[in-house]
């Protein structure tokens, strides 16, 4: 006769260790493309660092049309100081000190007051 098969409950049921992931192929797969996917968000080079090196070009455009925009007023300056009588005597009189002879130059100072002369409250 033959033997009798045991119930279901008591079989023996196949468990999958490490051996099975060949096996899956679609789990392996899934667990690639996740792993490809971080790698492109943060790795060194990932999105954050793509949008790091936008701001950074942008703050490095603006500062270069802030230093062009300036050259462009230097340059002006410089060919007024090199034809310009007028500028050059407005220079040396503000940077310089200079007067022209026959002038009289006036010296006006603030001088401090002194706590005895108290000025009234509407005054201040």
């Amino acid at each position: 006769m033959t033997e009798p098969t045991p119930p279901v409950h008591a079989r023996p049921r196949h468990r999958p260790g490490w051996r099975s992931w060949p096996s899956r192929p679609g789990t392996l797969l899934v667990l690639l493309v996740s792993l490809l996917v971080a790698h492109a968000l943060i790795g060194e080079r990932g999105l954050s660092s793509a949008f790091a090196t936008w701001r950074a070009h942008r703050l490095l455009t603006a500062q270069v049309s802030a230093l062009r925009a300036e050259n462009v007023r230097l340059r002006r300056v410089t060919e007024r100081l090199r034809g310009d009588l007028a500028t050059i005597e407005a220079v040396a009189r503000e940077e310089l000190g200079l007067i022209k002879p026959g002038e009289t130059v006036f010296v006006i100072r603030d001088v401090p007051r002194s706590p005895d002369r108290a000025v009234p409250a509407t005054h201040r």
